[in-house]
């Protein structure tokens, strides 16, 4: 990095639920940035379902566990921390499988490490990772919005899948919209996506409240948020190779100091 604060009077707004947002907001105005919070989404938890119940109660007749997402490794802790006295579960749990950094990272805060981790966050990838899985019983913990494609290829190869909603994933309220506007009026260089679940609801504020993003970056934590970006037609500037908000941290910056190089006369000469 050619500067301490590359980010240096840039305008950045975070669209993650605010108590997830803390320590990216500091990082990124460690780096300089002006930065924003404006909560697309809110987590809320289903600990007392019955499904949830039923499914920890079998906990130990599962040959794995599947976490995809931050939230779904916390949700179900909280779970287990309930329904369960002490830390009895632990003794239950079986293998482990987490897809993305992020996870494995929120995994380890239960001083826990996953047999398997694929490098990429594809479905394809995740059902290769695991190999045979003929009539293994597979337990997700997901939200109520899952991704199709992250368990599609395990059940074409014949696991038994419980994909069981620990957490709901709800978008924050429409009539909110006119406040996302204001944010965005007032002046915004990026817009930053971790879910796709954060960028539908972009979209249908966006549309309610006729904003209009021309000249904003949207940047994106990674394929599966930037390919949700893309089906509802809009243009992603900026991907995460690490699908962090760290890695997200150093696409932005690596995407200016690029702009940078490239307006320099030296590159001008070229």
């Amino acid at each position: 990095m050619t500067s301490n604060k590359p980010l240096q009077g840039k305008k950045i707004l975070i669209t993650r639920p605010k108590e997830q947002s803390e320590a990216w907001t500091e990082e990124l105005q460690g780096f300089g940035a002006e930065v924003h919070i404006y909560p697309l989404i809110k987590i809320v938890s289903l600990v007392d379902s019955t499904e949830i119940k039923q499914a920890l109660q079998q906990l130990e007749t599962y040959d794995w566990l599947v976490f995809t997402s931050t939230n779904g490794v916390s949700s179900f802790f909280e779970a287990c921390q309930k329904h369960f006295s002490g830390i009895a579960y632990m003794q239950k749990l079986p293998k482990m499988a987490t897809v993305g950094p992020a996870t494995t990272e929120e995994l380890a805060k239960y001083k826990l490490k996953p047999l398997i981790t694929p490098q990429r966050f594809t479905g394809n990838d995740l059902a290769a990772a695991f190999g045979d899985v003929k009539g293994l019983k597979i337990l997700f913990p997901t939200t109520t919005i899952f991704r199709e494609d992250l368990s599609g290829q395990l059940a074409k190869r014949g696991a038994d899948l419980h994909k069981i909603p620990f957490y709901d994933t709800q978008f924050t309220p429409i009539e909110e919209a006119g406040k996302l506007g204001e944010i965005i009026n007032k002046g915004v260089d990026i817009v930053t996506f971790a879910s796709p679940s954060a960028v539908r609801s972009f979209h249908e504020k966006m549309l309610a409240a006729g904003i209009k993003i021309d000249g904003i970056l949207l940047a994106c934590i990674g394929p599966a948020t930037s390919a949700e970006a893309r089906k509802l037609g809009l243009k992603v500037d900026i991907e995460a190779e690490n699908f962090t908000t760290a890695g997200l941290t150093e696409a932005i910056i690596k995407h200016y100091e690029s702009v940078k190089k490239q307006a320099s006369p030296t590159a001008r000469e070229r």
